[in-house]
């Protein structure tokens, strides 16, 4: 009797730890949609921390792979190229917010990356796409940027621009077949192409019916061909139209425009556009050392803080280790009125003009216009570059609606494949199938609860790991009642068949469930985010179905033998 009690005192203690387990998940999911955007961020965290998680196919999100571009990398960067780029993305993904993501290798080259619930998918593609290699570099004189511009005129002359004029005439829809085709090509490249082979600068220019755009395209002058692409000048850089941007490129990335451009020197672009004066949009080039004076790995934290000079608006402050602090000392007392261009990914997101020697190894980025964009900026510096580039193979993503029929459709399937189980148990173990239905209730709760605590997410897979669980906890049951029917009909007293049908039914329930967590093993170690959901419901299902079904249901007969004197056993 002593061993019964501590028995019972087992069962009643897992009971309530899971009730207890489950109660976040009850509250949170039976709030409605606006009582659950009322809650603060406090609240809201500690509901994420606490209740079941929902995978990506139930409450949508967005599934992503990458693939990381190795090319340009040595033998030796290669080896662990994949892994420090799944912890730097792990690591932007974490401070993002993103609740259960799922992050992990396929192949050798590539990375899925799961984000269950996400709303702003443009945002997280560009935080877990961008490389975030910091530099800064120096920003060239007004003198020299003035002796590369001419020698940039003087070398391109007879280098004929074609695709960017496709690019800037989207309202000529119907100019011609061959036009669109170039737009096509264009905008799939990314680039202008280029044909150095002589005729007037900007020939198809003269075609185009500048009225219809809002602010006309100047000229093209055939014996300035690069610096007439240009609507002004700045400090160490010039302005470009954003529509002839392409075109600009284009010309840099000529062999004539190399050969003017001295090695030790780049033109870079500003990460944005801004409005210029008479109309539309410009985008600034920046005239800078090629080679780096000081780069992001002797960044030690990034923090977003308000503007000194505009406090509605957010910049990102940064903090240099010991190393980059005098580095940075030095670089900055010995350019006092000269620009640094603050580089992101090769582009400029600021370039402020040194007002003084800067020793404590701190300063900002600016130009930053959007909290979001700042927030988004300190968290990829903060979790550091990656080790080479990436670019999207694949994106797929579910939308919360058939996230919500997914949820439905699988709790119609989970809920009648209970009810039909509970109905067939009842109909024909009578009081014996009562008690096997207390059980899977019981396994049910033990599972879910589980899975609340191992902050592991529920997903459609589960939700049919979870119907297959009731299938095997009702496979249990089914075998310990037949063995007890065999001993009651060798005229055994009721106690002794029910010892004799636990002890007899005991190894075949062992060997099934033992093979069969075998296998959610397998499919937990080498599958991926769905299955692995599939896999991990399977397996705690499997453990909670023994317990339930060799340990609870046998103590509760024990009970009712040790007091009563049966000599039916309604089974």
């Amino acid at each position: 009797m002593n061993s019964t009690r501590w028995k019972l005192v087992l069962i009643l203690g897992v009971l309530g730890f899971s009730l207890w387990a489950l109660y976040p998940s009850y509250r949170f999911y039976s709030l409605s949609g606006q009582q659950r955007s009322h809650l603060t961020k406090i609240q809201r965290n500690k509901f994420i921390a606490t209740a079941i998680k929902l995978g990506l196919d139930l409450q949508g999100g967005m599934h992503v792979v990458l693939e990381v571009d190795e090319s340009k990398l040595s033998a030796n960067a290669k080896k662990d190229a994949v892994d420090r780029a799944i912890e730097i993305i792990r690591n932007r993904v974490d401070q993002f917010g993103v609740s259960e993501p799922v992050i992990q290798k396929q192949g050798s080259h590539r990375i899925i990356v799961q984000l269950p619930g996400l709303q702003d998918q443009e945002r997280a593609r560009r935080l877990i796409g961008e490389t975030a290699q910091l530099e800064f570099r120096l920003v060239r004189q007004q003198d020299e940027l003035s002796r590369t511009l001419r020698a940039l005129d003087t070398s391109l002359l007879g280098v004929t621009v074609r695709g960017s004029v496709v690019d800037t005439s989207a309202a000529q829809a119907d100019t011609a077949t061959a036009q669109t085709s170039a737009r096509s090509t264009s905008a799939n490249q990314n680039t202008a192409s280029v044909d150095s082979t002589g005729g007037g600068l900007d020939s198809l220019l003269g075609s185009l019916d500048q009225s219809n755009l809002e602010v006309p395209l100047q000229q093209v002058s055939p014996d300035k061909p690069f610096t007439s692409y240009l609507v002004s000048y700045v400090n160490g850089g010039v302005v470009v139209d954003e529509r002839r941007v392409e075109a600009v490129t284009a010309l840099l990335h000529t062999k004539q425009a190399q050969r003017a451009i001295p090695k030790s020197s780049e033109f870079l672009w500003a990460h944005q556009a801004r409005p210029i004066q008479g109309g539309g949009l410009g985008r600034v080039l920046y005239y800078c050392e090629r080679r780096a004076t000081l780069d992001g790995s002797k960044l030690v934290d990034a923090v977003t803080r308000p503007d000194p000079d505009n406090p509605t608006q957010l910049n990102v402050g940064f903090t240099l280790n010991r190393q980059g602090a005098l580095i940075f000392a030095r670089f900055t007392g010995e350019n006092i009125g000269r620009r640094i261009a603050i580089v992101l990914d090769g582009k400029v997101r600021s370039a402020p003009v040194v007002q003084s020697k800067i020793p404590g190894g701190e300063g900002r980025i600016t130009g930053i216009d959007s909290d979001a964009e700042a927030s988004d900026l300190a968290i990829v510096l903060r979790a550091g570059a990656l080790p080479a580039p990436v670019k999207v193979i694949e994106e797929r993503t579910v939308g919360p609606t058939l996230g919500h029929d997914s949820i439905v459709s699988g709790t119609y399937a989970a809920v009648g494949g209970f009810a039909t189980v509970l109905l067939f148990m009842l109909v024909y173990y009578r009081g014996s199938g009562l008690l096997a239905c207390g059980a899977l209730v019981f396994n049910l709760v033990i599972v879910l609860a589980a899975l609340a605590r191992l902050h592991a997410a529920l997903t459609l897979p589960g939700i049919a790991g979870l119907i297959l669980t009731i299938g095997m906890a009702v496979d249990a049951n089914v075998l310990i009642f037949e063995r007890i029917r065999e001993e009651l009909a060798k005229a055994k007293t009721v106690r002794a068949a029910i010892e004799a049908g636990y002890d007899r039914a005991f190894s075949a329930i062992l060997d099934a469930n033992v093979t069969t967590l075998i296998t959610a093993f397998v499919l937990w170690q080498f599958g991926t985010g769905p299955v692995k959901g599939f896999a991990t419901t399977l397996s705690i299902g499997i453990i909670a179905s023994m317990f339930t079904a060799l340990l609870c249901t046998r103590v509760v007969y024990e009970l009712i033998t040790s007091k009563h004197q049966l000599k039916k056993l309604s089974i």
